[in-house]
């Protein structure tokens, strides 16, 4: 027996949901963003108002930020100090970074190119590949929380 598809594999958007539950889901997250923000905002005050910092922190501030981002993307500090401490670390830091990249990927897509262009690239081999990645990744955010608990 033999089984044909008869649609092309794509990405449904907001599969299911009525437009009243598609007005809440955007009315909780601007309410989310908002929080966050007001707290973000609150944390650079309560910092902006402590005393002046003994030492010259924007001095070869090129060099810093490289050598932070360098130590950050590898994870250097956690793998010299503790193997399991730094692959959790790890999986739990590439897993979020790759599912936050691909959630912005599909607004990019879903509220840009389809809104202004009227073109959609998730659907084929693409969409297919890419849902691989996306999952790997994500199970590898998982496993690297179940290394916490």
């Amino acid at each position: 027996m033999t089984v044909v598809a008869q649609t092309e594999v794509t990405r449904e958007t907001y599969w299911g949901i009525s437009a009243t539950e598609y007005a809440m889901f955007y009315l909780l997250a601007a309410i989310t963003i908002f929080v966050f923000l007001y707290g973000v905002y609150r944390r650079f005050d309560r910092y902006a108002g402590g005393d002046d910092d003994p030492f010259a922190r924007l001095d070869d501030l090129s060099t810093r930020v490289v050598e932070a981002a360098r130590i950050a993307l590898s994870n250097e500090k956690n793998f010299n100090r503790d193997l399991y401490g730094g692959l959790m670390h790890s999986f739990i830091l590439w897993g979020f970074l790759t599912l936050l990249i691909a959630t912005l990927i599909i607004g990019f897509e879903q509220y840009a190119t389809e809104m202004l262009f009227d073109v959609a690239f998730w659907h084929g081999d693409f969409y297919l590949a890419y849902q691989f990645i996306v999952d790997a990744m994500g199970l590898l955010f998982v496993v690297g929380i179940g290394m916490a608990i």
